[in-house]
């Protein structure tokens, strides 16, 4: 009796340990990388926000959280703390409010895709604006993360739409 009571609590963990996981995989098969951090994948985030649209907001977080520190570690790429911290953490943090629309994913997918969005465009605005008037660094931030988020979003959407 006990041991099935420990399975029912950790199924949420290992299940979004393992989309983790399918997530990574897919962020290898790279349809272009942006010189200055950023690609387009086959839609690597879509299994995170399957763990949220599953298991609810905490375990989305926790989820996204993972995968953007192993993103990180895989890509190695790091400008500064405040650059890391909104591209890896929060950024893919959101990922997990997902959980907020379980009756309607594609909405969630949406709005959890749009607060990455705006965590890379902030990260940008805080690594371009050296020596530039906020206004152009805010104007090359959304144009950059733009170009590749756009696609990669898209990509994922019609994946995760064929999935279900």
């Amino acid at each position: 009796m006990v041991r099935s009571s420990v399975n029912r609590r950790m199924r949420p963990y290992v299940e979004g340990a393992l989309l983790v996981a399918a997530g990574l995989v897919l962020s290898g098969f790279t349809i272009y990388k942006a010189p200055l951090g950023g690609s387009i994948t086959l839609g690597s985030t879509i299994p995170i926000c399957i763990v949220g649209l599953r298991w609810g907001l905490g375990v989305g977080l926790l989820a996204g959280v993972n995968f953007g520190l192993l993103s990180f570690m895989v890509s190695g790429l790091f400008i500064g703390p405040g650059p890391f911290f909104m591209d890896y953490i929060l950024a893919y943090a959101c990922l997990g409010l997902c959980g907020l629309f379980k009756t309607c994913p594609v909405m969630g997918i949406v709005f959890a895709q749009s607060g990455r969005f705006v965590c890379h465009v902030v990260s940008g605005l805080i690594f371009f604006s050296a020596g530039k008037s906020f206004e152009v660094a805010l104007v090359y931030s959304l144009q950059y993360n733009a170009f590749f988020l756009v696609p990669d979003v898209l990509i994922g959407l019609i994946l995760f739409r064929n999935l279900i």
